[in-house]
C-alpha cells in the first residue's frame, strides 16, 4: 500500500480531516494549560511551548485516561475511540497498523484476522503507558478505536475486549480480541480507587476527572458534526463515495494534476447484466452484490485513490499520480477478483463480470473534468458492448 495524502496526522486517505482535529484542539487548548498547571507549571513563566494538541494522545492522555476511575466513564471512552476509529475509514488491516503508529497508540500487531475471527496486539499502548493497576485493563480507547475501524474493514459490526493489559499483567504489549457475534459488549473488573499517573498527585487527578467530563461531550459533539458530513459524501448503500463526492475530487485532482505536472487516471466500471441479475434473485439480492462489489474495489486499489458510486451498478475510481500502465494494473485486478466472487454468497448463483473504460491524461493535458469523465464513460461503453472487457481511452 502507497501512503500519500489528506492524512491529518500524516497523509494517509483518511476521512477524519483537518478541521476535525482542529474543533478538538480548540476544544482541549486551555485544559493543556490546566493539565501544567496542575503540574506546578506556569504556562506563561515555562521554557517549554504550551502545545495546542493535535493528536490523539494529547487529547487523550490528558483528559480521558486519568478518569477512568471506578469505571465512572470507562464505556464514554470505549464508543468515543471507536467513533474515531469508523470516521477514519481505514479500509484494510495494513491501513490500521499505519493508522495506530500515527496516533502515537503504540505499535499494532495483527496476530489473527477473519470475518469471525479477529486478534490484535499493540506494545506500548498508549492508555498503559506509565501506569500501573494491580486489578484492572485500562486500554477502552484503543479497545474502541479497533473495533471502529475493524466495522469499516468488514462491513458488519465489530466490538473488541482487551484480554490482556500491560498495565495488569506487566510485559510490553497489550492483547485484544474480537467479541463474537451476538455478544455484548460490557466494562468488568474496573475497581481500581484512582489510577496512577508520573507527575501527577491524587488531586490533580481529580481535578481532571471533572474537566475531563465536560472534553469528552465536546469532543463527542465534534464527531456529530463529522458524521453528517460524511453521511452528505458517502453513498448509503455501499459506504463508499457517493457522485456528488466523485464531482468534486475530480475537478480537485485534475487541477492538482495539472499544476504539479502530474499523470492522473480515472476508471468507470459497470457490472454486466445487471438488471438480469436483479430480476433473477430480488433487488435486496442485488444490493448485497453492490456491497461486496465496493468492498472488492477499495480493497483493490492504494490508499491514495478513491473509489465512488457514480450510480446505479457504475462505479468510478480515481487515480491520482497514475498513468495508463498503472490504471490498467488495477482494472485487470478488479476484473480478476470480481470474476471470482459468486453472486449470492449462498452458492446458488454465478460469477458476475465486470466491464471497465481507462482514461488517463499526460501532465501537459489541459482536459477538463467533463471531458475527461466523458472520455472514461465512452471506453466504458466501448467495453459493454464485448463485456467483461478493459478498453483504453486512448484506443478508441
Amino acid at each position: 500500500m502507497d501512503s500519500n495524502k489528506n492524512d491529518v496526522f500524516n497523509n494517509d486517505n483518511l476521512f477524519v480531516e483537518e478541521s476535525l482535529l482542529e474543533r478538538i484542539a480548540y476544544i482541549t487548548k486551555e485544559l493543556d494549560e490546566v493539565v501544567e498547571i496542575t503540574k506546578g507549571v506556569d504556562p506563561t513563566q515555562s521554557n517549554s511551548k504550551i502545545r495546542v494538541p493535535t493528536s490523539i494522545q494529547s487529547i487523550f492522555k490528558y483528559l480521558v485516561l486519568k478518569n477512568v476511575s471506578q469505571g465512572r466513564m470507562a464505556l464514554s471512552v470505549y464508543f468515543s475511540g471507536k467513533e474515531i476509529g469508523y470516521a477514519t475509514q481505514a479500509r484494510t488491516p495494513e491501513a490500521m497498523a499505519k493508522l495506530s503508529r500515527r496516533l502515537d497508540m503504540g505499535k499494532l500487531e495483527i496476530k489473527q484476522f477473519s470475518d469471525d475471527d479477529v486478534c490484535l496486539e499493540i506494545i506500548d499502548s498508549l492508555s498503559s503507558r506509565d501506569i500501573e493497576t494491580k486489578g484492572s485493563n485500562v486500554c477502552f480507547f484503543e479497545a474502541g478505536f479497533l473495533g471502529g475501524v475493524v466495522e469499516n474493514i468488514l462491513g458488519r459490526k465489530a466490538d473488541f475486549k482487551e484480554t490482556q493489559c500491560r498495565a495488569h499483567h506487566g510485559g510490553d504489549r497489550c492483547v485484544f480480541k474480537m467479541l463474537k457475534t451476538g455478544e455484548e459488549y460490557k466494562i468488568e473488573g474496573v475497581t481500581i480507587p484512582l489510577l496512577k499517573m508520573k507527575g501527577y498527585s491524587p488531586e490533580n487527578v481529580k481535578m481532571l476527572t471533572s474537566l475531563a467530563a465536560h472534553s469528552i461531550a465536546a469532543i463527542e459533539n465534534a464527531l456529530i458534526f463529522e458524521t453528517t458530513r460524511k453521511q452528505s459524501l458517502i453513498d448509503g448503500l455501499t459506504e463508499v463515495y457517493n457522485h456528488r463526492f466523485f464531482q468534486q475530487t475530480i475537478r480537485t485532482e485534475l487541477k492538482r494534476a495539472q499544476r504539479h505536472n502530474e499523470p492522473i487516471s480515472l476508471i468507470m466500471c459497470d457490472l454486466d447484466k445487471f438488471k438480469e441479475y436483479n430480476d433473477n434473485y430480488s433487488h435486496l439480492i442485488g444490493d448485497d452484490a453492490l456491497k461486496k462489489v465496493a468492498r472488492i474495489l477499495i480493497g483493490s486499489v492504494r490508499e491514495i485513490d478513491y473509489v465512488a458510486r457514480y450510480g446505479g451498478d457504475e462505479f468510478g475510481i480515481i487515480l491520482p499520480k497514475a498513468n495508463y500502465d498503472g490504471a490498467l494494473i488495477v482494472a485487470q485486478r478488479v476484473k480478476e477478483r470480481i470474476a471470482k466472487c459468486i453472486f449470492p454468497e449462498d452458492g446458488s448463483g454465478k460469477a458476475l463480470s465486470i466491464s471497465l473504460g481507462v482514461m488517463s491524461t499526460p501532465p501537459t493535458d489541459k482536459i477538463g473534468p467533463k471531458d475527461f469523465i466523458n472520455l472514461a464513460d465512452q471506453a466504458l461503453l466501448s467495453a459493454k458492448k464485448i463485456q467483461a472487457k478493459i478498453v483504453l481511452a486512448k484506443d478508441l
